[in-house]
């Protein structure tokens, strides 16, 4: 079975200049952190939270890793999260307060949410 996950990511887009994001670097090392916002963010979606989208990250000028290989994005679709996209239930994640407790819970960087039975 092929994997969107492998092979050459040389002729992918870089930064998505569209939406908001702040930049970690140094002399060698880049890194794009997409800013969580709900009217104009990278993602706006309900999967994942919105504060974990980071990506491209580049070395040395040249794109390494975390890079968006959906064409076209879309920052509506819960699947278009980008780089550390992180969602409770996930091996390790810690569930969200209140989850056992209701049919509602808090998901931070989300909002309520609802649990299907």
């Amino acid at each position: 079975l092929g994997s969107p996950y492998t092979g050459s990511f040389n002729h992918a887009k870089s930064v998505d200049e569209r939406y908001p994001r702040t930049v970690l670097k140094n002399d060698r090392l880049r890194v794009n952190v997409y800013l969580p916002d709900h009217r104009h963010g990278y993602y706006r979606s309900c999967r994942f939270d919105w504060s974990s989208m980071v990506g491209p990250v580049e070395l040395d000028g040249k794109v390494q890793m975390l890079v968006d290989w959906r064409t076209p994005h879309d920052p509506l679709n819960p699947e278009h999260g980008i780089g550390f996209a992180f969602e409770f239930g996930m091996p390790g994640a810690v569930d969200p307060a209140g989850y056992d407790q209701s049919v509602h819970f808090l998901k931070l960087g989300v909002g309520i949410c609802r649990k299907e039975s």
